[in-house]
């Protein structure tokens, strides 16, 4: 949802930006300005979110790590001081427990790259799903022959300069 917002946020500004002349000609700054703040305050609100989900999340997992690990290490110690577990086996465990963490970390992590896929996804399936508005021709026996454009023996010239540019061109379309 953040990086949705954040194009959306970005689409506004490069369109106030390309048609800054256009706002300024027909005194419409307020209008635009109104627009920017409405896609900047989803913008702010996506953002807001996707800041506390991703700095309280990833606190969690160490912080169910460590748990683990004191849990582990105290009853190991327990273990120990009964003749039960050797500290070889002990510090195995420990390090058993911090690599079970590991990927939940790199999910964590992975996580922000998904979302950004997500975003990407949903905008070329948009892009894809258009339709094209032109309207096709079709193909009967009077226009199997006939060109929709002929341009029989042109020359073209620019206005100041002496030699041409195109000389006795033909083409059909």
């Amino acid at each position: 949802m953040s990086l949705k917002s954040t194009g959306a946020l970005s689409g506004e500004i490069q369109e106030s930006l390309s048609n800054f002349r256009v706002i300024v000609a027909f005194n419409r700054q307020d209008y635009f300005r109104s627009k920017f703040d409405e896609a900047n305050e989803v913008n702010f609100k996506a953002s807001v979110k996707a800041g506390l989900a991703n700095n309280v999340f990833t606190p969690l997992y160490g912080a169910a790590s460590n748990i683990a690990q004191l849990i582990v290490l105290v009853y190991g110690v327990h273990l120990i001081l009964t003749g039960s577990l050797t500290i070889g086996l002990l510090v195995s465990f420990v390090l058993y427990i911090t690599r079970l963490y590991d990927p939940i970390r790199q999910l964590a992590a992975i996580w922000s790259l998904f979302q950004l896929a997500l975003a990407s996804w949903d905008r070329i399936l948009e892009i894809l799903s258009l339709t094209s508005t032109l309207t096709l021709l079709s193909k009967t026996k009077d226009t199997e022959n006939e060109n929709l454009i002929s341009f029989k023996h042109v020359s073209f010239k620019y206005p100041d300069a002496e030699q041409e540019v195109l000389h006795d061109i033909s083409l059909s379309l």
